[in-house]
């Protein structure tokens, strides 16, 4: 992986522009994490509820880990906890 290419931890939610503090604390520390390696998003559901659809992903709040605009993998809805989802962005590093 070269220092252009980025994992992007999405969030898609009904509320992009209220999240919902637990979700946004958990993308500002993933992003204090790995500042160089990882960005982060918040995706509205509504708009992009093709991409929810063809990737399996039926309910919001859900994270999603994505590289090169596709989703590689979704989590199940809702937060995760922090170590959980650390967990998956270290298997895609």
């Amino acid at each position: 992986m070269t220092d252009a290419q980025h994992l992007v931890l999405a969030l898609f939610t009904a509320q992009p522009s209220h999240p919902g503090r637990s979700a946004r604390t958990l993308l500002e520390s993933v992003q204090a994490r790995y500042p160089e390696r990882v960005r982060t998003s918040i995706v509205d559901a509504a708009t992009q509820w093709r991409v929810m659809e063809a990737n399996g992903i039926v309910d919001v709040p859900t994270f999603a880990i994505c590289e090169n605009g596709r989703v590689k993998e979704a989590l199940p809805c809702g937060v995760p906890d922090e170590s959980s989802l650390c967990q998956v962005i270290e298997r895609h590093l």
